[in-house]
């Protein structure tokens, strides 16, 4: 979901890019956030306007250095042996996570923290609706475009990085994240409210073996991290996932700078993200040889988002779920066909893009009983013969 008008990770990437890249940051100290992934950025303050602006030449994980640009390697196959029934090791999953794994935006949330515990909160010259109001007069000053057809619909999306833009240098020349320990904010995360049976499908998915990939514009990956639980002893080191979202510049002691990092913005930088890490699997089994099309793995997608900034990464997943009713307008303009989630059958798909919809109390439970019925162990073999029958 886009920042303000709803207002509109690296995390243990496995990547090819190591310290190498620079192995001085290796000796920085992450803070004591549970299991926190911290950003670490190099700032030059801008005089002219007292901000702080991000010299973005590399993002510090606990694992890796990874240039910004760059896109992130995952493992080829998750080695997790599933348990019985299920087999989800081939199934790549992307999920939003505002007001898609919440029940509502988490934004103004996560700015109010700054309003409670932010050390220049006091006599602060603007409250958070300020903010609001001037991302909503930079978004209706857009001249409107056709938006029948969805190239006309990825230009006008195109168009909106740059207001979201905009909005996080507002809030970062007002230091508004400055000065807040991440602990705080790890904190504050737990209170952020869920839809119905998230924590069973995370740990549905981690326990049969797939690969979890939270894609949010969210401004913190602790944030994020924190809010699902991803840090508990539970989940901790047990699943395979990755979360890829801005992030707030923590300093070595703890603390926000109040740089927030502008890497996910945008409808584009997801599709981009779901792209790059399909790219980065491997899918060719080691077994496999030209000689033995039936060693290739087979993988499927799976992506779920409430808004038009996750509308393409919808349409490129072999299942689309659609949250919520804010995607509705946009589907019947675009006449994209969307199906109750409940009738998506793996042997039966249409070759035609059609999105499916999680029940209307956003259940997540829903989901559990899809992959149950769909990707039993064995689902692979049956999907080889389904492409050898269909000419693939």
């Amino acid at each position: 979901m886009t920042h303000f008008a709803r207002l509109s990770p690296y995390l243990w990437l496995r990547s090819f890019f190591r310290a190498a890249s620079n192995p001085s940051l290796l000796n920085r100290k992450s803070p004591d956030c549970l299991d926190v992934t911290t950003t670490i950025i190099p700032t030059n303050r801008n005089e002219a306007t007292h901000s702080y602006i991000p010299d973005i030449t590399s993002t510090y994980t606990d694992k890796a250095i990874i240039p910004p640009s760059s896109t992130p390697a995952i493992p080829s196959l998750h080695h997790i042996a599933p348990k019985q029934g299920c087999d989800l090791r081939n199934l790549k999953f992307f999920f939003d996570f505002d007001e898609t794994l919440t029940i509502s935006d988490t934004t103004e949330s996560l700015a109010m923290i700054f309003y409670t515990f932010g050390p220049h909160s006091k006599g602060h010259p603007h409250q958070w609706s300020h903010y609001v109001r001037a991302y909503l007069d930079d978004l209706s000053a857009i001249p409107p475009l056709p938006r029948l057809t969805i190239e006309e619909e990825r230009v006008h999306l195109r168009r909106l990085p740059a207001i979201d833009r905009a909005s996080i240098n507002r809030i970062i020349s007002d230091k508004i994240f400055r000065g807040i320990q991440i602990q705080t904010i790890c904190q504050e995360a737990r209170n952020v409210k869920l839809r119905p049976n998230i924590g069973d499908l995370m740990d549905f998915i981690g326990d049969h073996g797939g690969h979890m990939n939270i894609v949010s514009v969210n401004w913190s990956k602790s944030w994020i991290r924190s809010a699902l639980r991803l840090d508990v002893e539970k989940r901790k080191g047990e699943h395979d996932y990755e979360i890829y979202s801005n992030d707030l510049e923590v300093d070595e002691s703890g603390y926000t700078t109040g740089v927030i990092t502008d890497d996910i913005v945008g409808a584009e930088d997801k599709e981009r993200v779901f792209e790059g890490v399909m790219k980065s699997v491997d899918h060719v089994a080691p077994e496999a040889t030209a000689d033995s099309p039936e060693n290739f793995p087979i993988f499927l997608t799976i992506a779920a988002g409430d808004s038009s900034t996750d509308l393409l990464m919808l349409l490129k997943a072999d299942l689309g779920i659609v949250v919520g009713d804010n995607l509705d307008k946009h589907l019947t303009r675009l006449r994209i066909p969307c199906m109750p989630l409940s009738e998506f059958n793996r042997q039966t798909r249409s070759r035609k893009k059609v999105l499916f919809k999680l029940n209307s109390e956003g259940d997540w439970k829903e989901l559990i009983g899809v992959l149950e019925r769909n990707f039993r162990m064995g689902w692979e073999e049956e999907e080889r013969r389904r492409m050898h029958q269909d000419g693939h």
